[in-house]
């Protein structure tokens, strides 16, 4: 039901293999998705991906610190030079937002679509269509930051295979007809989907964070959480040396804080350019966790299925 690709998984600076900080997200209800920050080189990672920028529904920035934020005005020409003409919304902190206003002015960016800007600290909930809610979760970091966190509710038809049996329909057609709820013809007989099928909603919920100190800030909002995407950006050995003043996450912190609530999927990401590899990371976050874990990397997609389960797929978007 849920597809997130990391776009960046760096702090602060991109290195070799890591961008700064952007991540997709997706459900299954459509081509249609949501960017969660646009780090500097955003839009070249999405060159790489299966993602059109023509697609995009939403950006949220999570706060003002520039390793997720810059790419935005660049994105936004450049979706504006390839013919965009839908309206895009933009959901920023209020600093983000006329920051926004000032580069485009500045640059004499003329964009020919209309942005629906909102400000985070004015707007916490936004009910995007009668499926997906969203919400704007408080952080605590060294400016206002917050977690994206996304209410999904799709309704779909199971099919009773016993009564498809029963009534001697074969698969094909028919069945694709009565699983989206439409009557379908079998043997001159008008079969109705509810003789073969039944209603089924499932509901999902994600937090995607930004920058933060502090796992526990999301306590009130965990309960029942299938996937949490979490910043991990220290060693607890690391973030013990470079004291609070940073205001990041280590692994053990954030493992800890999952395993204690029971969150069943956990990815990490916003690794500190320091690490070259990130065993040091999953092995703090393995020996405190016991759940699905992941620690990010650039370009891979990893997808939420119905019954709660986090798969990474082979491919990269």
């Amino acid at each position: 039901m849920l597809k997130v690709t990391f776009l960046g998984t760096s702090s602060g600076t991109p290195t070799k293999h890591r961008n700064v900080s952007g991540i997709a997200v997706r459900t299954t209800l459509g081509p249609d998705w949501f960017l969660v920050d646009v780090g500097e080189g955003t839009q070249h990672r999405l060159l790489t991906s299966s993602l059109s920028p023509h697609r995009m529904r939403l950006v949220f920035i999570t706060h003002a610190h520039g390793d997720h934020c810059l790419g935005l005005p660049g994105l936004l020409a450049s979706m504006g030079m390839s013919g965009r003409q839908e309206p895009l919304a933009v959901w920023a902190p209020r600093s983000v937002t006329q920051w926004l206003d000032q580069t485009l002015a500045t640059t004499v960016t003329h964009l020919p679509y209309d942005l629906d800007m909102r400000c985070t600290e004015d707007v916490t909930t936004w009910t995007w269509d009668e499926q997906v809610t969203l919400h704007a979760r408080e952080l605590r970091h060294r400016l206002p930051s917050h977690a994206l966190e996304l209410d999904v509710t799709v309704t779909t038809r199971r099919l009773d295979l016993a009564a498809l049996d029963a009534l001697g329909i074969p698969r094909g057609p028919a069945w694709g007809r009565l699983q989206a709820g439409r009557p379908a013809v079998h043997d001159g007989v008008t079969v109705d989907p509810d003789q073969v099928s039944s209603v089924v909603t499932r509901r999902q919920r994600a937090i995607i964070g930004g920058d933060n100190a502090d796992p526990a800030v999301l306590e009130p909002y965990v309960e029942d959480l299938d996937l949490l995407v979490h910043e991990a950006t220290y060693t607890a050995e690391v973030a013990a040396q470079v004291g609070d003043w940073p205001m990041h996450s280590s692994a053990a912190q954030v493992a800890l804080f999952a395993e204690r609530h029971a969150i069943g999927n956990l990815i990490l990401t916003h690794f500190s350019p320091r690490y070259d590899t990130l065993d040091d990371l999953a092995a703090e976050a393995r020996e405190h966790y016991h759940g699905t874990l992941e620690l990010a990397r650039d370009g891979y997609t990893y997808a939420l299925d119905a019954e709660g389960r986090l798969h990474r797929p082979p491919s990269s978007g």
